[in-house]
Order: C-alpha cells, then sequence, then structure tokens
C-alpha cells in the first residue's frame, strides 16, 4: 500500500499521482515527507517529476533522497544510502519537469521511497505532484518457455 509519512491530514495518492495541481501535500510536524510507492510489477525508471504549487515559495522542496525496493521505510531508516539524492531548482519543481534518474540504479524497482529532506526554509513542505517515468520490466512467462534439445 502507498503511503505519504508526515503529512497534515489524509492525503489522497490519486490526487498526488494524477498531476492535478488542486490538491497540496502539506507536511505536518517538520519540512520532511516521506512517499512510498509500491508498483503493481517491477518497472525501470528514468525520470521523476517532484512537483510544488508555484505558490510554495521557500515551502518547495529542495533535497530529494530516492531509495529504491525498500517497502518498509520511515523516518528512522533514512540515514541509510539512498539509490540518489537530488537537489531541486524551483524550475526543476514545474508541473511535468522530467528530472532524469541514474537509470542503471532504476532497473528492477518494484517500490520506490521519495524522502523530502528539505525545503527551500519554510516550517512546511508543499508537494503537489510525484510522477515516475519508465517502463514495466519484461518477465518470462514459464509457460511459454521451450527447452532446446540438442
Amino acid at each position: 500500500v502507498s503511503n505519504v509519512l508526515n503529512a497534515e491530514g489524509r492525503p489522497s495518492m490519486q490526487s498526488l499521482f494524477s498531476g492535478s495541481c488542486g490538491q497540496v501535500i502539506r507536511s505536518d510536524a517538520d519540512e520532511q515527507l516521506l512517499v512510498n510507492v509500491i508498483f503493481k510489477s517491477q518497472v525501470k525508471i528514468r525520470a521523476v517529476s517532484i512537483t510544488a504549487p508555484s505558490s510554495a515559495g521557500e515551502s518547495r522542496p529542495t533535497e530529494v533522497k530516492l531509495f529504491i525496493n525498500q517497502r518498509h521505510m520511515d523516518f528512522d531508516n533514512t540515514d541509510v544510502k539512498p539509490t540518489q539524492s537530488i537537489s531541486l531548482s524551483e524550475a526543476m519543481t514545474a508541473p511535468q519537469k522530467m528530472i532524469p534518474v541514474k537509470a542503471v540504479n532504476f532497473q528492477q524497482v518494484s517500490s520506490i521511497t521519495v524522502f523530502i529532506e528539505d525545503n527551500d526554509g519554510g516550517e512546511q513542505t508543499l508537494l503537489s505532484g510525484l510522477s515516475f517515468f519508465g517502463e514495466p520490466v519484461e518477465q518470462m512467462d514459464m509457460a511459454d518457455w521451450k527447452p532446446i534439445k540438442g
């Protein structure tokens, strides 16, 4: 089950992934947010989009860490080495702005955790969209496998 930790209220994951800037997720106790996303099947990810509302100002995300295949991450284990760290400029948090990732590190992803570690100085972090760009990992159906006799 995908979820957001340290979010104010009960945010809708669907609105976060739809890219509509209508609903904004706000961090609660401090500026950090932790978004856990579980995919239905393994995927290869080549880029992400982390969107903040244009009015976010100092509440826009600036430091993000991505972790793959760590299904049960929480704030207690975010100090492990991330799969990739990203420093976000204001332009990078515009709607549908694709941020390339090191594709070689994101080949067989069953889950991804987006840890928003810091913002531009605000007490809360505002997040209005999150997207992943890539494709499913092709898996061989063993029922279709035919041994070669030689």
